[in-house]
């Protein structure tokens, strides 16, 4: 609890200085707010660990996303949702697992335009629960990420998103080890304020 604390925290620090930042250069140079976005999120979430996908599989991941900014660079915050149920390799007994991110970064627009590709990085709080007949196993634990994609202007205020999203978390909940992380390819519907 206290490192998911400590993200969020760390996540509203990053997003107060870009903040400030680019609506001190913003109105010095145009009189323009900076940018921010506010998306939802739907996506198709494939695991890395692949004993995971063999019990799993891969499956719809969901999430919000808000992004602050101006030009060329931007600090996001997304929470997302992942969860499927599945069968025990041994005893084909019934299993669900609950898989929740809280993700933060930087992206770096590459070109700005009614279509605007960029790349970026961050952290985040990935929180694992698993539960079958033999018991419950849960996790939380940081880890790490890397997006790339493009967002494209449909109207003035109105954006649609697609892009790429890596992830990366090891954690040990019971007697084994799992990257919890894995490839989300997703797009994005939102509003730019």
């Amino acid at each position: 609890m206290r490192k998911m604390i400590g993200i969020v925290l760390t996540s509203l620090l990053l997003f107060a200085s870009v903040q400030g930042v680019t609506s001190a250069s913003a109105s010095a140079k145009t009189g323009k707010p900076s940018l921010m976005m506010l998306l939802l999120r739907a996506g198709y979430f494939v695991p890395s660990e692949k004993d995971f996908r063999k019990i799993y599989g891969s499956g719809p991941a969901f999430g919000t996303e808000l992004r602050l900014g101006r030009k060329r660079l931007a600090a996001w915050l997304e929470g997302s949702y992942f969860g499927r149920s599945g069968e025990l390799s041994k005893t084909a007994e019934a299993t669900k697992v609950k898989i929740m991110a809280l993700e933060g970064g930087a992206l770096w627009r590459i070109k700005t335009g009614k279509m605007t590709p960029y790349i970026g990085a961050g952290a985040g709080y990935f929180q694992y629960k698993e539960t079958n007949i033999i018991g419950e196993a849960k996790q939380g634990k940081v880890g790490f990420c890397g997006i790339a994609g493009a967002t494209l202007t449909l109207a003035r205020r109105l954006i649609f998103d697609c892009r790429l999203k890596y992830s990366l978390c090891n954690m040990q909940p019971a007697d084994f080890k799992i990257n919890i992380g894995g490839l989300t390819a997703g797009v994005g519907l939102g509003i730019r304020f």
